[in-house]
């Protein structure tokens, strides 16, 4: 109802009062009545609000909302009193079905006080939870309804950065050799998003931001330009066995070693007593090499070489060769 209209229902009262009121029915009220779109105007000699209604040929049920204007409170003793000149704004209730946790209800209740109705039937809806309507396309006049649990969450994942590969000239390493000769470790992130969750599945999921809580190490890759095992420090005669990724030949997690590196080409066992971790050496027949995991038959001058496929660990056997030490490790490391 427009602005007009109003204001047009406000002089009916007022006229109607004064009229009754100066013919001496001083216990007649005026009386302003709003069912939807439609406005309904006249006197009573009744009351209370129910008694008002019903004069009207309103059918009053205790679920039909009443609200007083323009206070704007809503009514909940349909047998309190009113006064004249008050406007009244009456919504017939209707059945409603409720969909919500997988069961069914059916009530009577306004289509606006739809979520205390929900509520008064003891169904809890938190501060997200919406609720859903719609027409029963098969039983005019009943509304479907859908009780909608929502749910915000705040969802760290995270991420890994795989480490990149610099490859650098090396006088340390033979010419035509390509050596590990700093190993690589990838990073992690922690990406943050916000989800919502509507009856437990996800319906959106929204990134907001990245922390990286471990950088990536590049990896090392020597180049050789040396035309012998330049620079070594040592030369040891070792015997050298072969061992291949297997839980038999290694334990139950066969890709990490003592150190914590991951098993691949180039990573020995040693006598960490005799040869320390991270030692980086050169073995004849074998290549370049880092110091990075021991055993329990890898004693003194004994050192075992890494392969990917047991076939070539059991080629190389067991044999006796040069071990050159090319670079002993920090005293951090150590």
């Amino acid at each position: 109802m427009n602005c007009e209209d109003t204001k047009t229902a406000y002089w009916i009262i007022a006229v109607l009062g004064f009229v009754f009121a100066t013919l001496g029915f001083a216990s007649s009220k005026a009386v302003a009545v709003y069912i939807g779109q439609e406005l309904h105007v006249g006197v009573t000699f009744q009351k209370t609000i129910s008694g008002a209604l019903q004069e009207m040929g309103l059918k009053i049920d205790p679920s039909d909302r009443v609200v007083i204007k323009p206070a704007g409170f809503v009514v909940s003793d349909m047998d309190s009193t009113f006064r004249s000149g008050e406007k009244i704004e009456f919504e017939k209730a209707n059945p409603v079905i409720i969909q919500f946790d997988g069961m069914r209800k059916q009530i009577l209740c306004t289509r606006k006080n739809l979520r205390n109705a929900v509520s008064k039937i003891g169904i809890k809806l938190g501060p997200l939870d919406r609720i859903q309507v719609s027409e029963d396309p098969y039983r005019p006049g009943t509304m479907l309804t859908r009780v909608v649990r929502v749910e915000h969450k705040l969802v760290r994942r995270k991420e890994r950065i795989p480490y990149e590969i610099d490859y650098v000239p090396n006088n340390q390493v033979h010419q035509g050799k390509v050596a590990v000769w700093k190993l690589g470790s990838g990073g992690e992130r922690e990406d943050l998003y916000r989800e919502i969750y509507e009856d437990g599945k996800l319906v959106t999921s929204t990134f907001i931001s990245t922390r990286i809580s471990h950088r990536p190490i590049h990896e090392e890759m020597a180049i050789g330009e040396a035309e012998m095992p330049g620079g070594a420090i040592e030369k040891i005669l070792v015997e050298a066995t072969a061992y291949s990724p297997t839980v038999a030949e290694c334990d139950a997690d066969p890709w990490t070693t003592a150190t914590g590196m991951r098993s691949g080409y180039g990573i020995i066992a040693v006598d960490p007593a005799v040869i320390p971790y991270f030692t980086k050496v050169y073995v004849e027949g074998y290549g370049y090499a880092i110091a990075g995991d021991c055993g329990g038959a890898i004693k003194n001058n004994i050192i075992d070489v890494f392969f990917y496929k047991p076939e070539e660990a059991m080629r190389w056997g067991r044999r006796k060769v040069n071990m050159y030490v090319l670079e002993w490790p920090k005293r951090s490391q150590r």
